[in-house]
């Protein structure tokens, strides 16, 4: 199988603490590929109540709280025009999810995309566990299938630099070399997901384009 033609989830949550334990309040997965598309019929956006997620002790912090309260209303449109299910439901819904794109796609091995893999997938290995009696096999993909696009994005932006890519590259603002999505709304778990796509798909672009023009040698 082609790598544009690999599936790969992303995958980005949002909580009302920034603790491991954290209480979610939003979960979306897309099925996307390197060549930048999502298949968006295998994808999942849903918004978690809260409550479901205290009964099975989830915590919430109150600094957390009046955060998202002073948040633009564009941020919190998700939670506005989403009806919100029981935690049960959405991590039921993510594990179905996964495993339809083990099929779909004949694929075992998918790899999960986040934004890090020290809090979103930490918090929802902590809600897995929580949920179905502490039952490791409730957690749907492998350990070893989760991948950082943060450090993948970042480290192959100053390996490009290093090599000639990015003139006007700031180390304090990595992100600016790369397009933007003027669509893009930050802390909408939905919006979040494509950047994340958007950038991992620019990047491995520029990846390519260096070794297929031969800007280093190995």
């Amino acid at each position: 199988m082609e790598q544009n033609k690999i599936p790969h989830i992303g995958l980005d949550i949002e909580t009302l603490s920034l603790s491991p334990t954290a209480c979610i309040t939003a979960i979306s997965a897309k099925t996307f590929f390197f060549d930048g598309t999502v298949n968006d019929s295998l994808s999942l956006k849903c918004c978690v109540d809260a409550t479901s997620c205290a009964i099975y002790g989830l915590t919430s912090e109150q600094r957390t709280i009046t955060w998202w309260a002073t948040q633009p209303i564009e941020a919190k449109q998700f939670f506005l025009n989403e009806p919100a299910i029981k935690l049960r439901d959405a991590l039921m819904k993510l594990a179905q999810l996964y495993h339809a794109v083990q099929d779909a796609y004949n694929c075992q091995r998918v790899l999960v995309w986040t934004q890090g893999t020290d809090f979103d997938i930490a918090v929802l290995r902590n809600a897995y566990r929580q949920v179905f009696d502490d039952d490791e096999k409730a957690i749907p993909w492998p350990h070893d299938c989760v991948r950082d696009a943060r450090t993948y994005i970042l480290s192959n932006l100053n390996l490009l630099h290093s090599v000639g890519f990015f003139h006007d590259f700031n180390p304090e603002r990595p992100y600016d070399v790369l397009p933007k999505r003027d669509d893009w709304v930050k802390h909408d778990a939905d919006s979040d997901v494509l950047q994340m796509v958007h950038n991992l798909h620019h990047v491995t672009g520029y990846l390519v384009t260096a070794i297929t023009t031969d800007a280093w040698k190995f």
